[in-house]
């Protein structure tokens, strides 16, 4: 991992570390044709570290709203315009980037499944961007009945918007998304994610960010019994290996202690 001037500064990504050194180098080469300050273009010289990786927020220490605080957003949530949004991410655990990037072909209401295929991103540079999943692969989401019923509202008032304005019905299917403005086009990720902070400080409770919603959906799954390959499956992990390095001071302590129970019967043996 790459910082800025020390490892408590926010680590630069990969590709803006690509994008920083091909600027230097274009200065550099500049240097010799023109200028011919220097005779060697030391940025060409430069590999980068196999270690590089991508900013990851779920590498981030685990903060999630305890049972009071879900009762005061369940509460209060139905008031605001993302009121859908933030209450499928807590019944889901899906990324803030599926979450937008969801369309209505993807509920399976029969089955109550939702079917993750992609997520949306956006950079002032490249605009809105559809693309895969974190880990480029697809996975299923079983929903509730109350899930459902949420998202049966939603589609019920984005047909009554259709009825109203053509234009606005042909941007609507055109793009067929779940979570979207009044006019159909794609939400900014970044707004959501300015205001939900705001929004949890004037409701009087922990000032957390959206992803936290995430992960205050795996936490209370598995601080009720769930298994752990389980919620693992729902948030799309890798591996159960990184479920359990997130969220194992989560796990009930009588599930725990079988661990310590098998490293007892071990230690007999070693005797």
């Amino acid at each position: 991992m790459i910082y800025g001037e020390n490892k408590s500064s926010k680590p630069i990504t990969k590709e803006s570390f690509k994008k920083y050194l091909t600027v230097i180098s274009r200065v550099l080469t500049q240097a010799i044709k023109k200028d011919r300050i220097i005779t060697v273009n030391v940025a060409q010289l430069v590999t980068l570290p196999e270690t590089l990786e991508e900013f990851d927020p779920d590498k981030e220490i685990v903060k999630v709203f305890v049972d009071n605080e879900l009762q005061i957003l369940g509460k209060t949530l139905p008031d605001t315009q993302y009121y859908e949004l933030c209450a499928i991410a807590l019944r889901t655990g899906m990324r803030r980037g599926e979450l937008l990037a969801l369309t209505w072909d993807c509920i399976d209401w029969d089955k109550s499944i939702i079917h993750v295929k992609q997520a949306l991103t956006y950079t002032k540079e490249d605009g809105y961007q559809i693309g895969p999943t974190k880990n480029k692969k697809r996975r299923r989401i079983e929903i509730t009945d109350e899930a459902k019923a949420i998202l049966k509202v939603l589609q019920i008032y984005q047909e009554l918007l259709k009825q109203e304005d053509e234009v606005i019905r042909k941007l609507f299917d055109e793009r067929d998304l779940v979570f979207c403005r009044e006019d159909g086009f794609y939400q900014n990720p970044d707004s959501i994610s300015s205001w939900f902070p705001d929004f949890c400080e004037k409701c009087g409770i922990t000032r957390l960010n959206f992803h936290c919603l995430r992960h205050t959906h795996a936490s209370h799954l598995l601080a009720a019994g769930e298994e752990i390959s389980y919620v693992s499956a729902r948030l799309g992990h890798s591996d159960v290996t990184v479920t359990y390095q997130k969220y194992s001071h989560f796990i009930p302590v009588e599930k725990r202690k079988s661990l310590r129970d098998l490293e007892l019967k071990l230690e007999k043996r070693k005797k």
